[in-house]
């Protein structure tokens, strides 16, 4: 069954995977991204870990790492009362010293149609931005 919205954005870094991912996973440096004003974790992505966050205009979100695997993808899930937010981010290989950032967003749950017209278009420019804005601090390797 599709869900109500969903949204998929990639961009490519000269990075490898690995250095990518490093990156990524110091909470920390996901102030690249605009649109995060902050965010606590107890085990920055880790299956399981718990982080508090602040994004765009949204009310503080705590959302929890369903999946990790190093260097490969992380899922972290959220919720607000009747939607379900889920965040997939991969880390693509193209060489050896390349990798393609892709993140996904899907909305599900009860009222899930109801908040896609207002959330999606939101969430559609922060990942294009935000993944912008993380490739070039990859790349730079530099650290907000």
């Amino acid at each position: 069954m599709q869900p109500p919205f969903e949204f998929e954005h990639s961009v490519e870094v000269n990075a490898s995977a690995e250095t990518a991912w490093e990156f990524w996973t110091k909470g920390g440096n996901w102030h690249a991204d605009q649109s995060t004003d902050w965010v606590t974790t107890d085990d920055v992505l880790a299956s399981g870990a718990v982080g508090d966050a602040e994004h765009l205009d949204l009310p503080f979100v705590r959302s929890r790492v369903a999946e990790s695997r190093a260097a490969e993808r992380a899922v972290l899930e959220a919720e607000m009362p009747g939607v379900t937010f889920r965040f997939e981010m991969s880390f693509e290989p193209v060489s050896e010293s390349r990798t393609r950032l892709r993140q996904r967003v899907t909305l599900t749950g009860p009222h899930a149609a109801a908040a896609a017209p207002l959330l999606g278009p939101m969430f559609e420019q922060s990942i294009r931005d935000g993944l912008q804005s993380l490739a070039d601090a990859i790349a730079e390797r530099r650290e907000p």
